[in-house]
């Protein structure tokens, strides 16, 4: 089995295609051989593993990472090729990490939009929900980015009137959280929540 991760991590094609029947192994990590072409940015053995039904939803042990999360999360120089090769596949969008994230979780967490419209695309729940019960979309104004909370709002239809597990809408995020979009980031939930409430030091702050 060992054999066979070093030669997706080698990019040693002829060899992955040799050991094919161990494509479902998993190391002490947890992870497989599509985990490691990942991490190795091994685009070709990526394209291969992914267009020969090698499994795309397996997870490492460390964060319960798929391959689809680790390509996010590490961004090798070949990120964007892999993780559109990934989605080609169809992973499971809904999966969850050990933070309860998803993928779509993590592209607004990274500020990748590029990447979050691929998922919106690819049909990701755009409303589900982490161990905080925050969304995306309170990710992202979290984050400050108002770019994504645009594309989650218009594109994808989040529903800005969620709340976390502290009552926090996204709206109360953008009222408590400083940067340089704060002020377009409330005028835009402000024009998008279906009740307009006002800042309030009653609030729970957001950790």
């Amino acid at each position: 089995m060992a054999k066979l991760l070093r030669a997706a991590g080698n990019g040693d094609l002829e060899k992955v295609i040799e050991l094919r029947s161990d494509w479902s192994f998993q190391n002490k990590k947890g992870e497989s051989v599509l985990h490691v072409a990942v991490a190795e940015d091994q685009l070709e053995i990526v394209q291969h593993l992914v267009a020969n039904g090698a499994m795309l939803n397996l997870q490492e042990k460390k964060r319960r990472f798929t391959p689809l999360m680790l390509a996010l999360a590490q961004q090798p120089p070949s990120f964007e090729e892999v993780f559109q090769a990934l989605l080609k596949g169809k992973p499971d969008l809904s999966v969850q990490d050990s933070s309860g994230q998803t993928i779509l979780h993590l592209a607004a967490e990274y500020e990748e939009a590029e990447s979050l419209q691929l998922l919106l695309k690819a049909r990701a729940k755009v409303d589900a929900v982490d161990g905080k019960k925050m969304t995306a979309l309170h990710v992202a104004v979290g984050k400050g980015n108002l770019e994504i909370v645009q594309l989650l709002v218009e594109t994808g239809r989040a529903n800005v009137n969620l709340v976390d597990v502290k009552g926090n809408t996204p709206l109360h995020w953008a009222c408590i959280k400083n940067g340089d979009d704060q002020l377009a980031l409330i005028s835009f939930l402000v024009a998008k929540v279906r009740l307009v409430v006002l800042c309030a030091a009653q609030w729970v702050v957001p950790t």
